[in-house]
């Protein structure tokens, strides 16, 4: 994709990262410049995106972006991810089994905060080949949050 780019640069590139590339961090919150663990092959396809976006940046002068997400969660939400798959056993009155024993932190991102992200972003030039973390920048115990 990137190639074909080159020809017709667009005016910005906005792309998806992720918090996985930070692992199994203990440090909350995360900075962007914090040591990247990747401990699993989606975080590094992840990190290896974020090499590329940086390369074809400096080499092809583009106006990229990358944002790395924090569990977003919302309406039509993946039914896989913590909370819904959570309420989907309460109401069906089920065993739910965490990782952990619910024993590390999450920091939940709400889909209507990450529009309004980008809608601010669509109207920035990026002067350096920037990656934000999108958070709530409020981590939440798991254990804490399965209890209410």
């Amino acid at each position: 994709m990137l190639n074909s780019l080159k020809k017709n640069p667009p005016k910005k590139i906005i792309y998806a990262s992720s918090s996985s590339v930070y692992g199994n961090s203990k440090v909350l919150p995360t900075g962007e410049k914090h040591k990247l663990k990747p401990n699993n092959i989606y975080a590094k396809t992840k990190i290896q995106n974020e090499i590329l976006a940086k390369k074809y940046k400096k080499k092809y002068k583009l106006n990229i972006c990358g944002l790395r997400f924090f569990t977003v969660y919302g309406e039509w939400g993946r039914p896989d991810m913590l909370i819904l798959k959570f309420l989907d056993y309460a109401k069906k009155n089920k065993t739910f089994l965490l990782n952990n024993s619910g024993n590390h932190w999450r920091d939940f991102t709400y889909i209507d905060d990450v529009t309004s992200i980008l809608i601010k972003l669509m109207s920035k030039k990026f002067i350096k080949n920037n990656i934000y973390n999108v958070c709530s920048n409020q981590p939440i115990f798991i254990k804490e949050l399965v209890s209410y």
